[in-house]
């Protein structure tokens, strides 16, 4: 039952509140980089970057493999549904 404990966490998490705060509004970090800047170099971004380089990292080959075998998984998800 790890999939029924795992989906529960997601879920929770997804129901807690968003917290916005100096930090997470990041007000000192628009200051510091001021119009027509970049915030890929500021240490605020880089802190927070790292969960969405490792999402991205697990989730582009599943989404590569599903649309290489798009074809087949829709024939064998349909001959699954039929009864018989």
């Amino acid at each position: 039952m790890v999939l029924d404990a795992d989906l529960i966490n997601m879920v929770a998490t997804w129901l807690l509140p968003f917290v916005v705060d100096d930090a997470t509004l990041a007000v000192e970090t628009i200051g510091e980089v001021g119009p027509g800047g970049h915030f890929f170099g500021v240490q605020h971004t880089q802190d927070r970057l790292g969960g969405t380089a490792a999402a991205v990292s697990i989730t582009l080959p599943i989404v590569i493999v599903i649309i290489l075998f798009r074809k087949h998984l829709v024939k064998g998800l349909g001959a699954g549904a039929v009864k018989g």
